[in-house]
């Protein structure tokens, strides 16, 4: 009776170390932790709407993507498609998280599909579709302002942007997030000539910090730079001086939309002025509209 005493002991232990080689195994790589998948759309500029309901992105902003699994931009980029074809790219905001950016920006008017299947997960898509094809292009070594809708020019406006190599006008893709028809701009350098307090500038948009375009009702000689790095433009709003037949800000204002993209380019001309003094009385008539402005910027 030993022999099968001895035997059952034997295999008793042989499962028992099976077990214990098993469980070891499995605890030495820690299992994959899944997330839902999914995409979100964060608040910006451009409207776009879904299956959802509405929602709005601007002509740069990310479609945020949620893997269910830990990826890596490199991977991740394998296993994305974005329909109509254009140049984007992926950014990592943590080993789930995911920003699929477009290089340019969203094409308007355009059904705008992205969808990612990752290996061996089903695969998850949205669709929007963006909104009115305008820009406004600014051109710092023309000093000119142009409006464009579908792809065509429908005006160009003389500007003063701002004096190199200390306040030159910033180059790059903007968008107008802020619009304020009758603004009051201070800031600077206090306790020097670089330094301002204008009330009642008309019809500002701002596109990037406290950088605007707006209308400069003491600026006389418009296409050169004079500014502290805003993008001024004729303005009859509160001019004093001959009236102008071409309310430039006036018309730009109503022609952009919150989001509109603006693209400043070119190389500011060398000039030997300082950016232009700011006259320190108030102009005597008010516009119907006024608000206020909660930043320091530059006009």
């Amino acid at each position: 009776m030993k022999a099968p005493r001895i035997l059952l002991s034997f295999l008793v232990s042989l499962i028992l170390t099976s077990t214990a080689l098993f469980v070891y195994t499995r605890t030495s790589h820690p299992p994959v932790i899944r997330t839902p998948a999914g995409f979100a759309i964060p608040t910006g500029h451009l409207t776009v709407w879904n299956d959802s309901g509405r929602s709005a992105v601007g002509v740069l902003d990310p479609v945020l993507y949620t893997s269910p699994i830990p990826e890596s931009p490199s991977i991740l980029l394998k296993h994305i498609a974005v329909s109509p074809h254009l140049a984007w790219h992926v950014s990592a905001l943590s080993a789930h998280r995911f920003w699929i950016q477009p290089d340019v920006g969203w094409p308007a008017h355009r059904e705008i599909r992205v969808t990612v299947t990752p290996y061996g997960i089903a695969s998850t898509t949205i669709e929007f579709t963006t909104d009115a094809n305008k820009s406004v292009t600014v051109n710092l070594t023309h000093q000119r302002v142009l409006a464009y809708k579908n792809g065509h020019l429908i005006r160009s406006m003389p500007t003063s942007t701002g004096v190199a190599p200390d306040w030159t006008t910033p180059t790059g893709t903007f968008w107008i997030y802020k619009k304020v028809p009758d603004d009051h701009m201070k800031g600077g350098i206090a306790g020097t000539p670089d330094s301002w307090d204008v009330q009642h500038v008309p019809w500002a948009q701002y596109i990037y910090g406290g950088i605007a375009i707006h209308g400069a009702w003491w600026n006389r000689r418009l296409g050169i730079p004079r500014s502290h790095g805003c993008i001024q433009l004729a303005t009859a709003t509160h001019n004093l001086g001959p009236q102008t037949s071409t309310d430039d800000a006036k018309w730009l204002y109503h022609f952009t939309d919150m989001g509109t993209p603006v693209i400043v380019v070119g190389t500011t001309p060398p000039t030997a002025t300082r950016p232009l003094q700011y006259p320190r009385q108030v102009p005597p008539k008010r516009a119907p509209t006024s608000a206020k402005s909660d930043a320091s910027l530059n006009p």
